[in-house]
């Protein structure tokens, strides 16, 4: 996991932010339905710290375009629970199983374990955006090893 979370720290965020840690990786491609999307997942950080994960928004824009998403994420409640990542170049997303057949950047989510694993992709709606409810339901079962997940390699960067 050295070499993504080094990836990350490019984008501002320090290994120590990430490793050891669960993540629920949100990818949010660009359109109308991102702020709202965004606002969900923001508010729905609480309950994810308070089991034991975070929540990093993923998105396919420049890195100065991101720290915009990042710093409109500050101005509203439990922003300190999300980070902001740009994948400008889809590297990440394509790695995480998050673009559709055509090559573009799709909304889903994605549980990585402590040790770095993908355990488990749910795409979402663009007009619905993040299925929250469903995503804690996810979370939940893959960390209590009830989803019948089988591993997926460790999520790295070449």
């Amino acid at each position: 996991m050295t070499a993504f979370l080094d990836h990350w720290r490019s984008a501002l965020v320090s290994a120590d932010d990430l490793a050891g840690r669960w993540l629920v990786v949100a990818s949010l491609p660009r359109g109308d339905h991102r702020c709202r999307h965004m606002r969900a997942l923001i508010q729905a950080a609480p309950a994810f710290r308070a089991r034991s994960a975070r929540i990093v928004i993923l998105v396919d824009d420049t890195t100065g375009e991101a720290e915009l998403i990042r710093s409109m994420a500050e101005a509203r409640e439990g922003h300190a629970e999300v980070l902001v990542l740009a994948d400008n170049h889809r590297q990440i997303a394509t790695d995480l199983g998050m673009m559709d057949a055509a090559g573009r950047f799709t909304s889903a989510s994605i549980v990585i374990d402590p040790e770095g694993l993908a355990r488990g992709l749910m795409r979402h709606h663009l007009e619905q955006g993040p299925p929250i409810e469903g995503m804690l339901a996810m979370f939940d079962a893959l960390r209590a090893g009830r989803a019948g997940c089988v591993p997926t390699r460790p999520v790295q960067h070449a």
